[in-house]
């Protein structure tokens, strides 16, 4: 902030704390490479959200003439099929990978029901989530001071209740309909038939990018929303120096429609 606060007028603390959490405690993808700990990765995502409520807190102190905020990737999750068990399962990874950190963002705290939720999926590994006094005033300070939210968005997921083993196998080669995710306690991602995927097993679906957006608007304070990361991933042939891109431009284009249409819902996208 010192050497660049008086030229860089726009900052984002951290970026993705759930994927950088989940990827060392859950799918095992980051160091230190474990996998099922939901309860660290729970951890990890509140000290992270201490360290962007202090870093909030210390800009706002300087007197910058910018603003601040953090990007979550965002991805809703949905029922595969609407039993009262697959609702749960959804209501619970949704939970652990949105509200808690948007609770924390910019409902100030973590709401009773959220962490309700946390500690039904803690309990299978016979441990609780409980913040400090200390932190949770922090907290709420900065989601005052917090000038922005970032998003970033891919895709969304479908799951099932599930009671079973562990199993996680992560598509890293875009060999389609490889990928497992199943978390006793959570759910089972199922890819639904209907809604196309990426070679990744990431799902198109646009709709779950408005439903996001639509649901910060009615459930937390406002802030301005900016879409920060937003893209597809494909198995692009090089042809004449370039590439056929019709996959990503027909991506971007219903992405795009899909942020027009949570704007004309009045939803502050900048």
């Amino acid at each position: 902030f010192e050497y660049f606060g008086d030229r860089v007028k726009h900052w984002i603390t951290i970026k993705d704390p759930y994927t950088m959490a989940a990827g060392q405690y859950i799918t095992g993808l980051f160091p230190p490479n474990h996998q099922f700990a939901v309860s660290k990765a729970v951890a990890v995502m509140h000290r992270m959200m201490v360290a962007h409520s202090r870093v909030v807190r210390l800009y706002k102190s300087m007197g910058l003439p910018g603003s601040i905020g953090i990007a979550h990737r965002l991805e809703g999750v949905y029922p595969i099929k609407w039993t009262p068990a697959n609702t749960l399962a959804a209501d619970l990874e949704d939970t652990l990978a949105n509200e808690f950190l948007l609770d924390a963002t910019l409902a100030g705290g973590y709401r009773p029901e959220t962490l309700q939720k946390i500690n039904r999926i803690l309990r299978y590994e016979n441990k609780t989530f409980a913040p400090n006094e200390a932190e949770l005033e922090l907290i709420h300070e900065a989601a005052g001071l917090t000038d922005f939210l970032g998003i970033n968005y891919y895709a969304s997921h479908f799951t099932e209740f599930y009671d079973g083993e562990n199993r996680i196998v992560h598509n890293a080669k875009g060999e389609k309909g490889t990928s497992t995710f199943a978390i006793r306690g959570i759910g089972h991602r199922i890819q639904k038939s209907d809604v196309p995927a990426t070679d990744w097993d990431w799902s198109v679906f646009p709709s779950g990018l408005y439903d996001m957006l639509l649901r910060i608007k009615e459930h937390y304070p406002a802030k301005p929303i900016f879409i920060t990361e937003n893209g597809i991933g494909a198995h692009e042939q090089l042809m004449d120096g370039g590439v056929v891109d019709d996959q990503r431009i027909d991506y971007i284009r219903q992405h795009l429609n899909a942020v027009l249409d949570a704007m004309d819902e009045d939803v502050d996208v900048r």
